[in-house]
C-alpha cells in the first residue's frame, strides 16, 4: 500500500488498505483471496490453519490444497514479472497509468497463454 512504508508487514498493510474494504463490500459470492499465514480468515480471505493443537486430517487438507492455490498465483505473478520488462523496477507515474499498465500485461498474458493452448491442440490434431 502506499499509505504503508515497506518495512510494514504486509497483513498490517492490508488491513489500512482502501482495497480491501472495497474486496470485501464487491467479491462475489463463492469467491475468495488466499492469504499465507501472515492474514486472518475472513469472509472473503482464506488463509491457512496456524493453531496446530487442534489440527485435525481436514485443517491439514485443506492447508494443502490452499498452499497449493497460492503457488499457483505465485508463479503467475513471477511469470509476469519475468515476461514483462517493465516490471523489473518501480513503475513510476500515476495510479491510474500503473493500473492500465499492470492490467494490459495480464491480458496479454492471458492471451499468449491462449494462444500456446490453442496451437498445442491444433499440433496434437495434426499428428493424429
Amino acid at each position: 500500500s502506499v499509505q504503508t512504508p515497506g518495512s510494514t508487514n504486509d497483513a498490517l498493510a492490508w488491513r489500512l488498505c482502501r482495497l480491501k474494504r472495497h474486496i470485501e463490500k464487491n467479491l462475489p459470492a463463492h469467491y475468495y483471496l488466499v492469504g499465507d499465514a501472515a492474514y486472518q480468515n475472513t469472509p472473503s480471505m482464506l488463509a491457512p490453519y496456524t493453531n496446530k493443537t487442534n489440527f485435525g486430517p481436514k485443517e491439514d487438507n485443506f492447508n494443502f490444497f490452499q498452499s497449493q492455490c497460492r503457488i499457483v498465483v505465485e508463479r503467475a505473478f513471477e511469470e509476469i514479472i519475468g515476461r514483462f520488462g517493465v516490471f523489473w523496477k518501480p513503475l513510476r507515474g500515476s495510479l491510474t497509468l500503473s493500473s492500465r499498465i499492470i492490467s494490459s500485461a495480464f491480458k496479454i498474458h492471458n492471451y499468449l497463454i491462449d494462444a500456446r493452448i490453442n496451437r498445442e491442440l491444433s499440433e496434437r490434431k495434426e499428428l493424429e
